[in-house]
């Protein structure tokens, strides 16, 4: 059995939905800070940066890292079909999407939403947002461009880069004008969230 350490509505969505969707067993653990701001005592033991999510497997060993926990489970679980498979026509798409959202996306996120935590000079943080703001709308331009008229971003082929994109889609600050600008991923995000053993997870996180 799986052990999730996450947070509703943050990035340990996508490892919870992806455990659901190829009908693992797992147990989650709410690990958000506690009073005195310090990171949960349990997650601290396993991750030292106290960061969600972080996954502990049946062979009690913990990972880390949302995009690699993603691509493990995907693999680890073939029959799921969240992973085009290592010699598949595919898995080059895959693998540069999930790298992209991780590696780029959810970084300018990070960025817009914590500014403080990327300068010691508190008189940067104006500045930070902004370039997370401009950056945010070049990889989004990126992503929507690739993914067309889809209806995935591996074309017929649902994969966990969709679920990936679907949950980074809903932490854009103005989602009605986001999705107003870039319908093709709303769309996506819509179908993603409507699959059956998402669905109660998408609720569940408080997700738009």
């Amino acid at each position: 059995m799986y052990t999730l350490y996450g947070r509703k509505g943050s990035g340990s969505f996508a490892v919870e939905a992806i455990l659901a969707e190829t009908g693992q067993e797992y147990k989650f653990i709410d690990a958000k800070p506690g009073a005195d701001g310090k990171p949960h005592a349990g997650l601290l033991k396993l991750n030292p940066l106290g960061q969600v999510p972080t996954m502990v497997l049946p062979d009690k060993s913990a990972m880390t890292e949302s995009a690699a926990i993603m691509i493990y489970l995907g693999d680890r679980h073939s029959k799921g079909g969240l992973a085009p498979a290592r010699k598949a026509k595919d898995r080059a798409a895959y693998l540069r999407w999930m790298t992209f959202l991780s590696a780029n996306i959810y970084p300018s996120d990070l960025r817009l939403y914590y500014s403080e935590r990327y300068s010691t000079d508190p008189n940067a943080a104006d500045g930070i947002k902004a370039a997370a703001v401009a950056a945010l709308d070049r990889e989004w331009a990126i992503l929507a461009k690739a993914l067309g008229k889809g209806p995935w971003l591996l074309g017929r082929k649902f994969s966990g880069a969709d679920i990936y994109a679907a949950m980074l889609s809903t932490w854009n600050p103005d989602l009605p004008a986001f999705y107003a600008k870039y319908p093709n991923v709303k769309a996506l995000c819509d179908r993603v969230k409507a699959r059956k053993k998402i669905g109660p997870i998408w609720e569940a996180n408080g997700m738009p």
